[in-house]
Formats: C-alpha cells, structure tokens, sequence
C-alpha cells in the first residue's frame, strides 16, 4: 500500500505536469530531457547524487545504515543568519522535531536550506541527504524526483514507520517549495 507522502508526491507530479502544459511544456520538457528525463510522470527520476548515496545505504549493513545517517547528520550546514529565525520557511508537521525547509533560486538551480536540530539525528541526517542529493536541479526536476530511492536505501529496515513517514514528508515539503518556485516564473520560462 502506497504510504501518504508518496501519494502526495505524485498528486505535486501530476499538478506540475499539469500546470506546465501547454504555455511552458516545450521549455520545461526539453529541459528535463536535457537531463535524461522524458516524462514528469514515469515517477522514476534519481538525481545522480541521490542515486549514489541510495546504492551505498543499500549496500550497507543495518549498523552501517545507521552510522552512516549520524555521519550525514554532521553535514548538515547551519542556517544562513537571515533564515535562523525559521523566517519564510516551511514547517514540516509530520516530523516528529522542529524540521523546516525552504527552497531559494540561485539562477535556474535550487539551493534547499533545512534546519533540524542536532537532537534528532535520524531526520537530520536524511535532511542532510535530500538537500546534497536535490541541490542545484531546477524546479522542474526537483518535482520529478521519485521517492523510491528511499526504499532503496533499505531504512525500513532500520528505522520506525513513524520515522520513515517523517522522512516521506520532508521530500514531499522540498517538492511542494519547488513547485512553489515554478509557478513564480514568468509564463514562457521553465
């Protein structure tokens, strides 16, 4: 059974799709096919990064998945200063800590800011693997993004349903904040 942040990744999905055709599918779609993406709604997307780090966790034993969560949850950089008091960021509710996310532009790129705190290490080290394996793709890509690497990683193995419905939802927020900025750009962009 689909779990509720993979329904409402795919219900971001087919709203983009939807909201791109057709004044800015040709941009959008040549865009993605740039990038070896030729359906928004294949639902099969991995960043190359994201990939990796997927292959590496499956790869690893039920101790190493979790060592390797603490060692993500070290790289997650602090705040920029104008963003520490959570300003303008989006409050993922479904995470059992204070978790918030943002996405800004920096050109036709994505720059993801998350703050987690260092308490809760499990959702900051995925925090910190969402935002290494998302930054730099465009809007448009970051909503194509397909939530079956997190399966691949085999963290059900190691982590709570709960935990794992947490994880769900900050990929599902990151994609909502990219959607955010493609209905910002001017008609005729992508």
């Amino acid at each position: 059974m689909e779990n509720a942040p993979a329904r409402s990744a795919a219900v971001l999905v087919s709203y983009a799709a939807r909201r791109l055709a057709p004044s800015r599918d040709a941009g959008c779609h040549s865009l993605l096919e740039e990038h070896g993406i030729t359906n928004m709604n294949d639902h099969t997307f991995i960043p190359p990064r994201l990939a990796e780090i997927a292959a590496d966790f499956g790869a690893a034993s039920r101790e190493e998945k979790l060592e390797l969560l603490l060692e993500f949850s070290d790289q997650l950089p602090p705040l920029p200063p104008e963003l520490r008091d959570h300003r303008g960021m989006e409050q993922v509710h479904e995470c059992m800590s204070p978790v918030f996310v943002i996405a800004q532009r920096d050109g036709e790129q994505i720059v993801y800011h998350i703050d987690v705190p260092p308490e809760a290490p499990t959702i900051r080290g995925f925090a910190a693997i969402l935002r290494e394996g998302m930054n730099g793709l465009t809007p448009a890509q970051a909503l194509a993004v397909s939530s079956d690497f997190i399966q691949q990683m085999g963290l059900h193995q190691v982590l709570s349903p709960q935990r794992l419905n947490g994880i769900g939802a900050l990929l599902v927020y990151m994609k909502r904040q990219a959607l955010r900025l493609l209905e910002q750009e001017p008609a005729g962009t992508a």
